[in-house]
């Protein structure tokens, strides 16, 4: 049977899935075949049980995620980084202090995005945001150099790191939202 994962949490070893019949199925994580751990949007293919448990349930390769892009497509990279975020509590990030150092590094900045900005996230297919943070990054660095120039301290060095922060450090829930989520607006 075919369906997508809806939700797995780590803690409790357990994941539900939709499946194309409309039902929903629940698994254990014992069950999950793959290397990486199960996140929100992966589809996937799994048998039920006489219990109306899904068991053996693995990616289903063929198919694409919500946000059009092949599952083929996406690297071993992105899929930890997006499992990652689905641990961190979503895009919002809102449980990524509880992630050790190196994982909510690998969730919250991108040195990638850091160094190229608005081309990376072209790259990436995510032109509006380039558009949205770019224009709140110029508007941040314009007041950032007003409020310093009135109290005589040096700017320049500060306001040149403003826009490659705003960009490094949304670029991973923005691409999780874009690919996993299907979602490309402008914030």
């Amino acid at each position: 049977m075919r369906g997508s994962i809806l939700n797995f949490s780590a803690e409790n070893a357990r994941g539900i899935i939709t499946a194309s019949d409309s039902k929903r199925y629940e698994f254990d994580a014992g069950e999950w075949k793959e290397s990486i751990a199960p996140f929100r949007g992966q589809p996937v293919d799994f048998e039920v049980n006489e219990n109306g448990m899904a068991v053996g349930v693995y990616l289903s390769l063929d198919e694409t995620s919500p946000g059009g892009q092949s599952k083929k497509e996406i690297s071993k990279g992105w899929q930890k980084r997006f499992s990652l975020v689905e641990k961190a509590g979503g895009p919002k990030l809102k449980e990524a202090r509880n992630l050790p150092f190196g994982e909510r590094c690998s969730v919250s900045f991108s040195f990638l995005a850091f160094f190229f900005g608005p081309i990376y996230y072209l790259i990436k297919g995510m032109w509006r945001k380039a558009i949205t943070l770019l224009g709140i990054g110029l508007v941040a660095v314009i007041v950032l150099e007003f409020v310093l120039g009135l109290f005589n301290l040096p700017s320049e060095i500060i306001s040149s790191f403003v826009i490659p922060m705003i960009f490094a450090t949304r670029a991973v829930p923005d691409y999780y939202k874009k690919v996993v989520e299907g979602k490309d607006d402008w914030l």
